[in-house]
């Protein structure tokens, strides 16, 4: 009977410390989830970027007086490559909400 006593004590034990630990584990589990993913978009920005910067450095005119000149068509073109992947601006954008 002491027996009997004593395991429903640690399972009602351990159920317990489960009720505690659980929330903090989830919190932890979910918050290395989320910043793994904040790191992953945040690499494809980056890239796309620094990819359209290159475009727009590669194709801007320079001026007589020194300074760079970029058409509105160059700009757009920049842009296009920078949200969707592409100079023509067709699919989905590479980020969701950019």
């Amino acid at each position: 009977m002491a027996r009997a006593v004593a395991s429903l004590t640690q399972r009602g034990t351990a159920t317990v410390e489960l009720a505690i630990a659980l929330p903090l584990l989830l919190l932890v589990m979910l918050t290395t989830a989320e910043v793994g993913r904040l790191l992953s978009q945040y690499n494809s920005l980056t890239k796309s970027v620094r990819g359209s910067c290159r475009y727009v450095a590669a194709n801007a005119a320079p001026g007589t007086n020194g300074l760079v000149s970029i058409s509105p068509a160059l700009r757009a073109q920049a842009v296009n490559l920078a949200v969707f992947g592409n100079v023509g601006g067709t699919g989905t954008a590479l980020l969701p909400g950019l």
